[in-house]
């Protein structure tokens, strides 16, 4: 398709957003596992950042860092953490009393229980929230494209605006294998036996 370099560009901004998001997603899906309080605080915040409109996150992004593809990240990121929250949370909600019971009793201490005990028995739902944060950090490529993000989603905005419909379908099937190769990479972890 002659797009090689624009779809570099777009997975190193998913490259660079998805972690960031994924590890801030763990963080507080284990606070607010461990902390009722901090559970109550962000569940209203989640609930409001999972029913905006994508275009919704861009504008106080514009107002506090400005243009360009920080400001894109930044919009990416704050996207595409809530569900990472939610699913850790729900992974780490779901492990069984027993197997917290044996961890204790083998005198884990907090942290060994939490690393070694809590987060692998909940492995699946985190990678599963890893994959859906790869995807919303995919969707957000493109959208922050009208904040000056650089990639395909911009080359697809300049091509839409110039009615080159051609060049914007070439440009979207490349988003697509994006999409697909990075949603099967990350469910074939999830999956892996381990």
């Amino acid at each position: 398709f002659g797009q090689w370099e624009q779809a570099m560009e777009t997975l190193s901004f998913i490259l660079i957003a998805a972690p960031i998001s994924g590890i801030g997603g763990v963080i507080w899906g284990v606070l607010a596992y461990k902390s009722k309080s901090v559970e109550k605080a962000i569940t209203p915040l989640l609930n409001v950042a999972q029913t905006m409109p994508h275009f919704s996150y861009l504008v106080p992004v514009i107002v506090f860092f400005g243009l360009g593809d920080h400001a894109g990240a930044i919009a990416t990121i704050i996207f595409a953490t809530p569900p990472m929250v939610r699913l850790t949370l729900l992974g780490l909600k779901k492990v069984p009393p027993e197997v917290l019971e044996a961890g204790m009793m083998s005198g884990c201490k907090n942290y060994q229980l939490l690393f070694r005990v809590l987060i692998p028995t909940a492995r699946y739902d985190i990678l599963i929230g890893v994959n859906q944060v790869i995807m919303q950090c995919l969707a957000m490529t493109v959208i922050a494209s009208f904040i000056g993000a650089q990639g395909l989603g911009s080359h697809l905005m300049v091509a839409l605006n110039s009615l080159r419909v051609g060049v914007g379908i070439e440009i979207g099937v490349c988003i697509v294998l994006i999409a697909v190769v990075l949603d099967k990479l990350s469910l074939a972890w999830a999956n892996k036996q381990t």
